[in-house]
C-alpha cells in the first residue's frame, strides 16, 4: 500500500512550490535632471513719434514703442531727448545736455511692478525753467506684453528755441532708448525735422499807469522834455525774434472824447497824438495808431528771465482847442497797449 501512494504525494508538493514562487523583472524607466535659462535680450525701440511743438501748450505728447523678448517686465527705463538742431542737418548725436533753450530730457523709470516715475530735465522751477512733466497724462504698457508704447506728456518751456520760421533751416529732433536690468538696448531711434512754433510773453508795465497831469493845449512833440512821461519798465520773454509794439485809441473824458490823431497834426479840436520809444529821445519815436507801431524790431531769443527794457517813454501832443473833461478829476483816460509780436 505504501509504495503505491508515495509518488502521488511528492508530485503534489512540487506543484505547490511552483505556484508560490515570485516573478522577477528588470528596470524599464530612469530620470535625469534638466535645466535651461532664457537668454537676456536687450530692449529695442521700434517706434518714436514726436510732433511739432508750441511752448506752454497743454500738453505735448511723445510716444515710444519698445520691444523686449523677455517681456516688458524686464524694461527698467525709457529715455527720450528732444533737442534743437540749429543747422538742420540731422547730424547731432544724442546725448545732448539739458538746457531751457535747446534740450529737454524725459525719463520713465520703473519703481515697481507696473509702476513708473516720470521726470523732465530741466525740471519746472519758477523763474528758472518752465519745462514741466505731466505725470498724470503719462502712461506705460502692461508688464506682461512683449511690445508696448510709453506715452510722455509734458509742457514745452517758454524759451525753447523757435524753428518754424520758413526762412530758417533749423528744426527739433527727438531720440529714444530703453534699458533693462542689464544694459541699454543697442536699438535706439531718432525722429527728425519737427518744428518749434514761436511764443512770446510781455510782463505788466511798471508803473502800471502814467499821468501827464495838466497839459497845455497846442503843446507837444517839440523837444524831448515837453509832455513826456517815463521811464516805463517792460519785460519781454520770447523763444525767437520779436517786435516791440505800442498802440492806443480814443480816450474818454466823461461826455467829452479825446480823439487819437494818427497823423500827429492835431488840426481839429480835441485831437491828441502820442509817440513812444524805448529810450528817452523823441527823435525816431513813431507815431501811435490803433493797430500798433514798432518801437524796436530787433528783439531775439531771451532767457527764461526775459529781457527787460527799462527806459520806455511816451510823448503827448494836444490840439490848440481842447475841451476840459467833465469826468472824475477832469481827466481824460485811456489805454496804451504794449505788445510783443512775432517777427
Amino acid at each position: 500500500m505504501t509504495k503505491t501512494r508515495l509518488p502521488v504525494i511528492i508530485a503534489a508538493v512540487m506543484a505547490l512550490l511552483l505556484v508560490a514562487a515570485p516573478m522577477a523583472y528588470a528596470d524599464t524607466e530612469g530620470g535625469v535632471g534638466g535645466a535651461f535659462k532664457a537668454k537676456n535680450k536687450l530692449p529695442e525701440v521700434t517706434a518714436l513719434v514726436a510732433p511739432d511743438m508750441t511752448p506752454q501748450a497743454e500738453w505735448t505728447t511723445i510716444t515710444v514703442t519698445v520691444e523686449d523678448k523677455n517681456k516688458l517686465i524686464d524694461v527698467q527705463e525709457v529715455h527720450v531727448e528732444v533737442f534743437y538742431d540749429a543747422p538742420g542737418t540731422d547730424l547731432i548725436v544724442a546725448p545732448v545736455a539739458a538746457n531751457t533753450q535747446t534740450c529737454a530730457i524725459l525719463t520713465a523709470t520703473r519703481t515697481g511692478p507696473g509702476a513708473w516715475g516720470w521726470t523732465i530735465d530741466p525740471a519746472f522751477n519758477p523763474g528758472v525753467s518752465t519745462w514741466d512733466i505731466n505725470a498724470v497724462g503719462c502712461s506705460a504698457p502692461a508688464d506682461t506684453l512683449s511690445s508696448g508704447t510709453w506715452t510722455f506728456s509734458f509742457k514745452v518751456g517758454k524759451v525753447a528755441t523757435e524753428s518754424a520760421d520758413p526762412a530758417d533751416v533749423a528744426d527739433w529732433d527727438a531720440y529714444a532708448k530703453a534699458r533693462d536690468t542689464v544694459d541699454w538696448g543697442s536699438t535706439d531711434l531718432y525722429d527728425y525735422n519737427n518744428e518749434m512754433n514761436w511764443w512770446g510773453e510781455i510782463g505788466t508795465p511798471s508803473p502800471a499807469s502814467v499821468d501827464w497831469g495838466e497839459v497845455e493845449p497846442d503843446t507837444g512833440f517839440t523837444t524831448d522834455n515837453v509832455n513826456v512821461v517815463g521811464a516805463i519798465s517792460i519785460k519781454y520773454i520770447a523763444n525767437g525774434d520779436y517786435d516791440q509794439q505800442v498802440s492806443s485809441d480814443n480816450w474818454s473824458g466823461g461826455t467829452q472824447w479825446a480823439i487819437l490823431d494818427t497823423a500827429g497834426t492835431c488840426a481839429n479840436p480835441n485831437e491828441f497824438a502820442l509817440k513812444a520809444d524805448d529810450d528817452a529821445t523823441i527823435a525816431g519815436a513813431p507815431q501811435l495808431d490803433t493797430s500798433g507801431v514798432s518801437i524796436d524790431n530787433t528783439g531775439a531769443l531771451t532767457p527764461e528771465t526775459g529781457n527787460t527794457e527799462l527806459d520806455n517813454h511816451l510823448w503827448l501832443k494836444l490840439a490848440s482847442i481842447f475841451s476840459q473833461s467833465d469826468a472824475a478829476e477832469n481827466k481824460y483816460t485811456g489805454i496804451i497797449t504794449y505788445a510783443i509780436v512775432n517777427r
